[in-house]
């Protein structure tokens, strides 16, 4: 469609060149005529100063040389008005009397020559050469006039036909420019609104709609387009379809291996109680140690099927979003980790107030600040948290006075199972990090550790809620 409007604006472009080309070899012609007509009136005037310049002379020198070139003026002068050929009726109405006027004219000169040869006495000779003369300039002043008449016609002619050609060559131009412009215009409302509904359709699938189909509106260049994303949607679709039963089977793996795995494990914890209780004093302080780290590691390999199952929904399940105080929401947070009365947790009064599901937020700060407190190298230990309102969400900073991640591991520290310090000196899967990590991002935000190197750890993450109605407040 775009293509074909496009031929259109083309093809009207080249149509008003030919038409305006076209006028104007008429308005031309025209011109030509009006031209070749009007010499007319240039001849008239051409030949009449001759005749009278002639006149004058012959009537000063009287010379056969000046009558000769008045006859022969006079003659193709009067040949000229004879042949000559007009469309103006207003200029043929005074040939005849042009005509008549030279003829007039051409009878007095002549009388005029002959006087002296035809009256004797010198007085009438004189008297009828004044009269003659009289008359001679009478029919020049009238044959004056009627050039001065053929004149102005065809002046107003010149006028009139520059008035039309100019409104007829600037009508056909303005026809021409305003339908390019009314094509131009559709052209341009069929890209707007085809490059509106792609521009929809692109939204659409970056918000993972990938169920409505994407619009083919057209054939030709931009159909194209359409045909194209329409194809990567359903490529889309399919690819996500097929990692959600991928995903589902790794869930359902997961959790019957978490349930499978626990049976057991509290089997052999059971086993090792009841070897304890059976053996009685018969256990020395080795053995008893050993049972005592048998447990341990029950109970750990038990946390660490918590965390896995933990981490494989962490960011996956879609809660509704709520007004959440966050000072409100760390307080309980600090409440369900039950610290000891060495551990002092620092709030900032000025905790923003956010539209955002509760639950991935509570559980990110749970993870960091119960990662903080366990990974700290003293018995007094100090954290602060602070939170801020930025453009687009929210970050919030966790620091802690302890003993600081060296800058070769601040990546590492978020991958799975990694702990800077060994197993048997802190009791944890390694996943808190990590589980931190993917609900942030699957919030669209991002966390690292920020500072400089040296004592205590600064991790920082922002947070961007999903369909957020409104940013509450900056501050309680």
């Amino acid at each position: 469609m775009v293509k074909r409007q496009v031929r259109h604006v083309a093809a009207s472009g080249i149509t008003t060149v030919l038409v305006i080309a076209v006028v104007i070899f008429f308005i031309v012609l025209q011109f030509l005529a009006l031209q070749r007509e009007s010499r007319i009136a240039e001849e008239l005037s051409n030949g009449l100063n001759d005749l009278q310049y002639l006149t004058t002379e012959f009537l000063v020198t009287s010379t056969p040389r000046a009558l000769k070139q008045w006859r022969v003026r006079h003659e193709r002068l009067g040949a000229f008005i004879a042949g000559v050929k007009v469309s103006d009726s207003n200029v043929r109405i005074l040939l005849p009397e042009l005509r008549t006027r030279h003829q007039s004219l051409g009878s007095v000169f002549e009388r005029l020559t002959r006087i002296d040869s035809t009256i004797a006495d010198p007085v009438r000779a004189e008297a009828g050469r004044r009269v003659a003369v009289a008359r001679l300039l009478n029919q020049v002043l009238a044959l004056s006039a009627l050039r001065d008449r053929i004149s102005g016609i065809y002046q107003e002619r010149e006028a009139s036909f520059l008035v039309w050609a100019s409104a007829v060559l600037g009508g056909v131009l303005l026809v021409g420019v305003g339908v390019m412009v009314v094509l131009y215009i559709r052209v341009l409302q069929s890209i707007a609104a085809n490059v509106e509904l792609l521009a929809a359709a692109i939204v659409r699938l970056g918000e993972g709609d990938f169920t409505k189909a994407v619009p083919v509106v057209e054939e030709g260049d931009i159909g194209v387009v359409f045909a194209a994303l329409e194809q990567a949607r359903i490529r889309l679709a399919d690819a996500i379809r097929q990692i959600e039963l991928k995903r589902a089977d790794l869930d359902h793996f997961v959790y019957v291996a978490s349930h499978d795995f626990k049976a057991p494990l509290r089997g052999i914890d059971n086993l090792a109680s009841w070897i304890e209780e059976d053996a009685g004093p018969v256990l020395n302080d080795a053995a008893r140690g050993h049972l005592d780290m048998l447990r341990r590691r029950i109970r750990r390999l038990e946390t660490l099927l918590e965390d896995l199952l933990g981490y494989s929904r962490a960011g996956r399940t879609e809660v509704a979003s709520e007004t959440v105080d966050v000072a409100q929401l760390l307080r309980g947070v600090v409440d369900d980790l039950h610290f000891p009365a060495s551990v002092k947790v620092y709030i900032d009064d000025d905790m923003p107030v956010v539209y955002s599901p509760k639950a991935p937020l509570a559980h990110v700060f749970f993870n960091l600040i119960g990662n903080a407190v366990k990974h700290h190298d003293r018995e007094e230990k100090r954290i602060e948290i602070s939170g801020s309102l930025q453009d687009d969400g929210y970050a919030f900073t966790v620091c802690d006075d302890g003993p600081g991640i060296p800058g070769r591991f601040r990546e590492r520290v978020f991958e799975v199972f990694q702990t800077l310090r060994p197993r048997d000196e802190v009791e944890g899967s390694g996943m808190g990090l990590s589980i931190a990590k993917r609900l942030v991002q699957s919030y669209n935000g991002l966390i690292e550790v920020i500072g400089d190197e040296g004592r205590g750890t600064c991790i920082r993450f922002t947070w961007h809620p999903k369909g957020e109605a409104d940013v509450q407040s900056s501050g309680k």
